[in-house]
């Protein structure tokens, strides 16, 4: 049986997202550990972790890649998508220009790329305006 739920950003992307001013309510997010000098994942009651200032440990929302990815186009106003191709290719755009067709297993990583491209872009724009 195929998994049903939508894949989660990784712990890097939910990073740079928290960066870029992601806001929305999720139920899943990144908490660090201090004593394992690493991150895990927790799923707790919907809310937007990244703004918390209530709670004492240092939480990142982890969003699905889908729902990040509509946080691009409804805050950020970027049209994004993916297109499914032949034969394990996919073809992402982003504002009605086609940016590259990848080689992916699966669709899901077809959207994490083109989420990796969305980032990098934001985040080399807000450099740029000297908002970093």
């Amino acid at each position: 049986m195929q998994d049903k739920s939508l894949q989660l950003v990784s712990y890097e992307q939910a990073q740079k997202l928290k960066e870029l001013g992601f806001n929305w309510e999720c139920k899943d997010c990144y908490i660090y550990d201090d004593e394992l000098n690493d991150y895990y994942l927790l799923n707790l009651i919907t809310q937007d972790f990244n703004n918390n200032k209530e709670n004492k440990y240092d939480y990142t929302s982890a969003p699905s890649i889908a729902l990040a990815l509509k946080w691009f186009r409804d805050e950020r106003g970027i049209k994004c998508y993916v297109i499914n191709g032949e034969a394990n290719m996919g073809t992402y755009y982003f504002n009605d220009e086609w940016d590259g067709t990848i080689e992916y297993a699966t669709y899901e990583e077809c959207e994490s790329a083109l989420l990796d491209k969305l980032i990098e872009l934001e985040m080399s724009k807000e450099v740029a305006d000297g908002r970093e």
